[in-house]
C-alpha cells in the first residue's frame, strides 16, 4: 500500500496544475495526529490533517485483494475546508496487472475531476517505472522504514530494489533522498529545504 500510494503521488505531481506536499511533511503531521489522538490530548482539539498540511484537497484511497486475486482500488478526494467528498473512482482487475491498474486509477481520477492533460503529461503519467514486483515490494519496504525514521534501513531496501531492477529510477531517487536526509539535521522544514537544494 505504501509503494502504491507513492506511485500515485508521483504521477499526480506530473500534472502542472497540482502541488503535491512533500512526503516527509505528511509523515510529520501523521505522527503529530497519532500523538493528538492519545489520552494525553483532548480529542475535541485534535487537529485535522488537511488543515495542518495547509492543503486544499486530501486524496485518499484503499484497496482489496480477493481470494481470486482480483485487485480493487478506490480513490477519492475531499475538500479540506468543508470535509465534503469531491470525487470517487473505482478500478479493478487481476493482481498481475497491478502496475497497469495503478495508471488506470490515476487517469480515471484525473478524468473524474475534469483535469485536462497535455500530451506530455499523459505520456509522463503512463510511464511504468518497474514491471518487477520484487523490486516494487523492496521499494515499498524502504518507504515504510523511511516513514519510521529508519533511513539506513530504508537505504538497504532501495539499494536492493535497484539491484533487482537497475532501471527503477524511483528507487534510485529515494535512495539519494534518504542518503541526504541521513546527512541532514534540524527541523522538518530545514530537512525539506536541504532536500530541495540537493
Amino acid at each position: 500500500s505504501r509503494g502504491f500510494s507513492e506511485m500515485i503521488s508521483i504521477d499526480l505531481a506530473k500534472v502542472k496544475n497540482f502541488t503535491i506536499l512533500e512526503r516527509i511533511r505528511i509523515q510529520a503531521v501523521i505522527d503529530e495526529l497519532k500523538f493528538s489522538q492519545s489520552s494525553a490530548v483532548d480529542q475535541s482539539t485534535a487537529p485535522r490533517a488537511g488543515k495542518l498540511l495547509r492543503a486544499g484537497t486530501i486524496i485518499s484511497g484503499d484497496y482489496d485483494i480477493s481470494e481470486e486475486k482480483e485487485f480493487k482500488i478506490n480513490l477519492g478526494s475531499w475538500d479540506v475546508q468543508t470535509s465534503e467528498r469531491k470525487s470517487m473512482v473505482n478500478v479493478s482487475g487481476k493482481i498481475e496487472d497491478l502496475f497497469e491498474l495503478q495508471k488506470r486509477v490515476v487517469f480515471s481520477f484525473l478524468d473524474k475531476n475534469e483535469i485536462e492533460l497535455t500530451q506530455e503529461e499523459k505520456e509522463a503519467i503512463a510511464y511504468i517505472p518497474t514491471q518487477n514486483l520484487d523490486a516494487f515490494l523492496s521499494y515499498s519496504r524502504g518507504l515504510l522504514q523511511e516513514d519510521a525514521g529508519n533511513f539506513k534501513e530504508a537505504e538497504i531496501f532501495y539499494q536492493n530494489a535497484i539491484q533487482i531492477d537497475p532501471n527503477f529510477n524511483a528507487a534510485g531517487n529515494k535512495l539519494e533522498t534518504t542518503q541526504s536526509i541521513g546527512k541532514s539535521s534540524g527541523t522538518t522544514d530545514q530537512i525539506i529545504t536541504s532536500l530541495r537544494t540537493n
